[in-house]
């Protein structure tokens, strides 16, 4: 992403919290999680490993840690949920 905005990555990183009070890695995987989220409501027959996978994560299980980090349930109960 540093390259991308052709800028170093410790002011790149510097830049990120600054906005977003999270690091890059932490708002790259929150604004996947915010798709995932919109995709499992608007897709009910998408396992959680497609979702995943089509957010970016190369594990459901990898994502199903992140997901639970952001929004303090696990994938599986929030889909129950709906």
């Amino acid at each position: 992403m540093a390259e991308y905005c052709q800028i170093g990555v410790t002011h790149f990183t510097k830049i990120c919290k600054t906005i977003s009070n999270m690091t890059p890695m932490q708002y790259l995987n929150a604004q996947r999680i915010e798709i995932a989220v919109k995709m499992i409501q608007n897709q009910k027959d998408l396992s959680i490993t497609d979702a995943a996978l089509r957010c970016g994560f190369n594990s459901s299980q990898y994502f199903a840690t992140v997901f639970k980090r952001f929004k303090g349930i696990s994938p599986k109960r929030y889909i129950n949920r709906l």
